[in-house]
């Protein structure tokens, strides 16, 4: 999977929200990070995504360093043990790779923001 460009391994995800804001990221406890989205339309909350267990996380960023940034995607999936150990390769995870068999990469895509993370669960929250 991750031989290819990204946006050919990103169309191989789920979308899970699309045209969206991404308002703030929280970094908390037990190496857990969360993505708090508004709608682009009026600019109330819409969604959460939650990462449990982060084990990588990859931010890059073009232009200005404050938020609101547009995300036209946010992607997830579950990958497989093949697609775990290509995954940890592919962002240079430098410890043990042995001790991670099925995790969950979790892609947002944006104009100004792109952020990939590798966790062992995520959920979207109302």
């Amino acid at each position: 999977m991750f031989e290819k460009k990204v946006y050919e391994w990103r169309s191989q995800m789920n979308k899970v929200l699309s045209n969206v804001a991404l308002l703030e990221v929280k970094i908390g406890g037990m190496n857990e990070v969360s993505f708090n989205f508004i709608n682009t339309f009026d600019g109330e909350y819409l969604k959460t995504i939650v990462c449990k267990n982060v084990v990588k996380l990859r931010y890059e960023s073009i232009g200005k360093e404050t938020f609101t940034y547009f995300i036209g995607e946010a992607y997830s999936k579950k990958l497989s043990y093949e697609e775990t150990d290509e995954a940890l390769e592919y962002f240079n995870f430098g410890f043990n790779k042995s001790d991670y068999k099925e995790l969950v990469l979790v892609s947002l895509e944006g104009g100004e923001i792109d952020i990939d993370v590798l966790c062992e669960s995520f959920s979207l929250v109302n």
